[in-house]
Parts: structure tokens; C-alpha cells; sequence
């Protein structure tokens, strides 16, 4: 249901029907927030917060208010299954985000957050293939587009603890002062095998270092 505009009745009655049974939801696009989200999924109006939830992949679009950090971070501490989450955010800084995911989703295998209304090129969780299939902890890949005013450390915290298991990663509009570049050239990267850079110039001085580190 990528961007439906449907009104509140018709999502209560629709998800009312499902709720807690849906393992994979894509709404990026839509008019729902974590909040509304939780409310459907969890069957409750008003809004009662459910134990757990059965999601496995969610995608939807977050907008940059002072309800989304606590919205989120309801909608995935109730999802301790979520493998893959893709969020179409609506600013260049993606701290928040990344601070409330590295905290409450441990399970993530795949990140992915775009400060763009809608990202139509990302492939779904269906079409996912990572060689590291196993129930190993850790992300298998991340993607983050347009960075230019996310801070270095929450960019370096979603990276920390991830050299044994990242398979793909994808950075675009990093800051041209970023520190990410030298962080990621000094660990060896074992599993990385797809490296997108874009709008990146700061990795001129570390690539050599950084790719002597992957496989590939």
C-alpha cells in the first residue's frame, strides 16, 4: 500500500481485521504514523500499547516532529522480530532514526532510511539475498541516503559491532568533514561484498585503506 492516502476509519477497519497477524507491512508513503500504526496492529482504539507483534519487515515514511522519536520507538520495542525496517524520512539528519533503532531493534539483519518522500528503487524484504543466512546477530546491510547533516557517532554506532556479519553498504551525501571514511578504513570488513559511495567525496584520502579491508 505504498502512498495511500486512507483515511482513519477505513485503516481501523482494514488492519482492525489482521492486526497482530501481519509479519510483513509496506506502507512508505502512506498517511499512517507509528502511532496509528500500533493502533491498527495492535486492534486498540484508543491506543494500547501491545506486548508484541509478529512484523518481521516494515516500511513506512516518519516525519521530523517531536512525536516520531517516542512514536518509533513504541512501534519497534513491540516488534522484537523485526529483521528489516525502511523508513523514508524527511530530513538530512538521520540521528534520530539511527539512535532509536540501534537501541531497540537488536534483531535488525537490514537498515535502510532515505530522506526522501518516496524511494519506489528499494527492493523489498522478499528480494533480500545475503550469503550469511544464519541466526548470527548483526546487520547484513545498511543504506542510508542523505547524511550531510546526520552526526559522525550516530552514523559510527550503527556501524560499531557489524564488521563480522555487513554484507552490502550503501552511504550517499556523507558531510564533507565526516570522520566515517577513517573509521571505516581502520577495521577489516570480511563479508562486505557491494560498496555504493555516493556524493561522498570524503573518502578520496581512506578508499585504498578501506577497500584493502573487504573482500571483494
Amino acid at each position: 500500500m505504498q502512498k495511500s492516502q486512507f483515511s482513519r476509519p477505513l485503516f481501523l477497519k482494514t488492519f482492525g481485521l489482521i492486526g497482530s497477524n501481519i509479519t510483513h507491512l509496506r506502507l512508505d508513503g502512506s498517511s499512517a504514523d507509528p502511532k496509528t500504526l500500533l493502533q491498527l496492529l495492535s486492534r486498540s482504539e484508543p491506543l494500547t500499547v501491545p506486548s508484541k507483534l509478529n512484523l518481521r519487515s516494515l516500511s513506512l515514511s516518519l516525519k521530523c516532529n517531536t512525536n516520531s522519536e517516542t512514536n518509533l520507538r513504541l512501534l519497534v520495542t513491540s516488534c522484537p522480530e523485526l529483521e528489516y525496517i525502511f523508513i523514508s524520512y524527511l530530513s538530512t539528519d538521520l540521528s534520530m532514526p539511527l539512535e532509536t533503532l540501534k537501541a531497540h531493534a537488536p534483531q535488525l539483519r537490514c537498515l535502510e532510511i532515505y530522506n526522501r518522500v518516496y524511494a519506489s528503487y528499494t527492493s523489498s524484504y522478499e528480494d533480500k539475498e545475503w550469503q550469511n543466512t544464519s541466526s548470527q546477530p548483526g546487520l547484513r546491510e545498511i543504506a542510508l541516503l542523505g547524511l550531510n547533516e546526520t552526526p559522525d557517532e550516530c552514523i559510527i554506532v550503527i556501524l560499531d559491532d557489524q564488521q563480522w556479519t555487513l554484507e552490502v553498504l550503501s552511504l550517499y551525501d556523507l558531510d564533507c568533514e565526516s570522520r566515517v571514511a577513517e573509521y571505516l578504513s581502520r577495521y577489516p570488513w570480511p563479508m562486505l561484498r557491494e560498496v555504493t559511495l555516493t556524493d561522498s567525496a570524503i573518502f578520496d584520502d581512506n578508499l585504498c585503506a578501506f577497500l584493502k579491508k573487504c573482500p571483494f
